[in-house]
């Protein structure tokens, strides 16, 4: 087997990758992690860091007591109710099944009980997903940004909200389409050819892109933040970031799905995939209550 045909599945195994890929091709190390980190099936290496970070601290599932519940089955159980009472308060005794919010407000205001830790799982057009921990305004025109970590927040263009209720506890769902947002310009597309990338591995092509944002709308290449610093003073000294310095993911297109811990849908490694992105609300509920019907 060579090293190109290698499909990496732990961070290491990323990085031993990049370091193939970078001695290979001549790139950048930060282009060379992304590279390789999309071999692996992630949007980028941020992207794979923080998914296989996850799963490798939830991979030892709490001891329970004699006789007391699994701590995940009780887990989920918790999540659904909690996503089951977001809903209800959001949409009130007697609401349609279906609601459409329109407007960065509405929608805004719709979101933001389903904020937190925990309390929902937030699934990408492209594939893989993240809980988002809030809503805000976004600096950017007609934009929202949210809040995944304390130095990691996601900018996106919402166009419309659907939620669609269905009957069984925790596998409502909300799905939120984007309006089209222009790529920033920090990147040009002329540099992954130079760099020696497949045609069509743009940034704009992959649906988002990943910058480090110096101050409010203060866009640079997000691969400064792997060097560690901004740049040299005039002594040769290395200049820092500033301290509100953060990474920001702006997302140009697609469809975001909103489920709770312990739906079906968030369940299935499958669906991890960005499926959703090719459906509309309709075809998602029709997909899980067959799915649902099946497992009965």
């Amino acid at each position: 087997m060579t090293k190109d045909s290698v499909t990496p599945s732990t961070l290491d195994g990323i990085k031993r990758l990049a370091k193939h890929i970078k001695s290979e091709g001549g790139i950048a190390h930060a282009k060379a992690l992304d590279r390789a980190a999309r071999r692996a099936g992630y949007e980028n290496f941020a992207h794979a860091k923080r998914q296989l970070d996850k799963a490798n601290h939830s991979a030892s599932p709490p001891k329970k007591r004699p006789g007391a519940p699994s701590g995940l089955a009780e887990y989920h159980r918790k999540a659904r109710a909690e996503w089951d009472a977001a809903i209800d308060t959001l949409t009130g005794p007697g609401a349609p099944s279906t609601m459409v919010w329109r407007g960065k407000r509405a929608i805004a205001s719709a979101l933001s009980g389903f904020m937190g830790q925990g309390r929902n799982h937030a699934h990408f057009p492209t594939g893989g997903g993240h809980d988002f921990l809030d809503v805000a305004d976004s600096i950017e025109p007609d934009c929202l940004e949210f809040k995944v970590s304390e130095g990691i927040a996601y900018v996106m263009k919402p166009s419309k909200l659907t939620l669609e209720r269905l009957d069984t506890s925790g596998n409502s769902f909300l799905l939120l389409e984007l309006d089209e947002l222009e790529p920033s310009g920090v990147y040009d597309d002329d540099e992954e050819d130079e760099d020696g990338a497949e045609d069509g591995d743009s940034d704009a092509n992959r649906g988002s892109e990943e910058l480090l944002e110096l101050s409010p709308g203060e866009y640079v290449d997000r691969g400064l933040w792997d060097r560690g610093f901004l740049d040299y003073d005039e002594d040769g000294r290395e200049i820092p970031f500033p301290d509100d310095a953060r990474i920001v993911v702006r997302w140009f297109r697609g469809k975001v799905l909103f489920v709770g811990k312990g739906s079906l849908w968030n369940g299935d490694p499958g669906t991890y995939d960005g499926r959703h992105d090719r459906m509309s609300p309709t075809q998602i509920r029709r997909l899980i209550e067959r799915s649902l019907a099946a497992a009965a």
